[in-house]
C-alpha cells in the first residue's frame, strides 16, 4: 500500500475507530469489555470531541471511506443509510443521499443517532446540530 492511501485510511480511522466502541459487541470485538462501554461516550474527531449519549442504532454515513470503515469494525448492522457514492460493501444500504450536496431533511428522515461525514463545505454539521444529532467528521490529513 502506498503512503497516501495508508494515510487516508488512518485519517478515516480516527473517527470510525472511535465509533468501534459503539459498534455491536462480539467475541474479540473492540466493544468487548467487562461491562461494555459506559455512555455517554466521548469520541475525538476532526470536529473536536463529540459526545454520543447512547449506543448508536441508526448510523448514516456520508462518506464512502467511513462506510467501509464502519463495516470493517463490525458496525454494519447499525448503518441504516449511506450516501450514493458508497459502493462497498455491496450490502450497504445505498440511498440517494448526496455527500457533495447533502439535504439535512433527507438525512434526518432516517432518524439517525449518529451521522459520519468527511467534510463540511455546505454547513451540514451546523444543520445537524440544530436537530440535536451527533455527527463525527473524519479527519483528513494532508498527503
Amino acid at each position: 500500500m502506498s503512503r497516501s492511501p495508508r494515510r487516508a485510511l488512518l485519517a478515516a480511522a480516527a473517527c470510525t475507530l472511535g465509533v468501534a466502541v459503539l459498534s455491536t459487541s462480539g467475541p474479540g470485538s473492540a466493544a468487548t469489555a467487562a461491562s461494555g462501554p459506559t455512555y455517554p461516550v466521548h469520541v475525538s474527531a476532526a470536529n473536536g470531541t463529540i459526545t454520543v449519549p447512547a449506543r448508536p442504532t441508526a448510523i448514516v454515513s456520508m462518506s464512502p471511506t467511513a462506510t467501509e470503515m464502519l463495516y470493517a469494525i463490525g458496525a454494519g448492522s447499525q448503518v441504516k443509510a449511506v450516501d450514493s457514492y458508497s459502493d462497498y460493501p455491496k450490502n450497504a444500504p445505498i440511498t440517494k443521499l448526496d455527500a457533495l450536496t447533502p439535504n439535512v431533511e433527507a438525512i434526518v428522515a432516517y432518524q439517525p443517532d449518529l451521522v459520519v461525514v468527511s467534510g463540511d463545505t455546505t454547513g451540514l454539521t451546523a444543520q445537524l446540530a440544530k436537530f440535536g444529532i451527533p455527527f463525527c467528521r473524519i479527519r483528513r490529513r494532508p498527503v
